[in-house]
């Protein structure tokens, strides 16, 4: 008879493994069989409240520029030195709102005239276009000077090309311009007036609201 085989006793770390085995299959089974944490409760479209939009602050336009008031830039309009009179119209439309008073625009609309100097008429003629008038009679007076000028002013010369660009400046608001444009001026000899010419044709023929003018 063959003698039975000796009985092996599990060893300590045997029986530490079995151990470490079935603890981690009892923390599986509990964690399984809790049940999952609700989600949170998403707000309801109706219980959203929107912020309030806010309003950018309106600008703060100033009140005096190099340390002048809009009342002593106009006077340096009529200073006998071209350049305080030329500083001084490229300054006005920097105060904003003021600037589009009557006050102003009766200044600067004498100015176009007056003005012998074609820099400084230049720079006159830029502020009025920059500047939208409370008073349409004085935007309607500037823009009736500045279509005489391109109608009767040479072919080529530098006054003609200046109205036309202030004329750009006005947009759809020089509807009335159109036929002076599409008159002499256009045969300008000047490519450059030519230009410009086209591109105020485009500018004024354009209205956001109402959409392209027909004319």
């Amino acid at each position: 008879m063959q003698p039975a085989p000796p009985s092996v006793t599990p060893g300590r770390g045997a029986l530490r493994g079995a151990f470490a085995v079935l603890l981690l299959a009892f923390i599986a089974a509990v964690v399984g069989a809790q049940p999952p944490a609700p989600a949170a409760a998403q707000p309801k479209p109706e219980d959203r409240k929107d912020e309030p939009k806010k309003e950018p602050p309106e600008p703060k336009w100033p009140t005096e520029i190099n340390g002048k008031s809009i009342g002593h830039v106009l006077k340096d309009l009529k200073d006998p030195d071209p350049v305080n009179r030329e500083q001084a119209a490229r300054t006005l439309p920097s105060f904003g709102p003021a600037a589009r008073k009557e006050a102003v625009s009766k200044v600067l609309v004498e100015r176009m005239v007056a003005e012998r100097d074609p820099g400084v008429r230049f720079a006159v003629y830029s502020a009025i276009g920059s500047i939208t008038f409370e008073s349409e009679r004085d935007n309607t007076e500037a823009l009736r000077i500045l279509n005489g000028v391109i109608d009767t002013a040479a072919s080529g010369s530098s006054s003609r090309y200046q109205a036309v660009q202030t004329v750009y400046l006005f947009g759809n608001r020089a509807e009335g311009s159109i036929v002076t444009l599409i008159g002499v001026a256009a045969s300008d000899a000047s490519y450059e007036t030519r230009r410009t010419i086209a591109s105020a044709l485009g500018r004024i023929s354009f209205n956001d609201k109402t959409g392209p003018n027909m004319k």
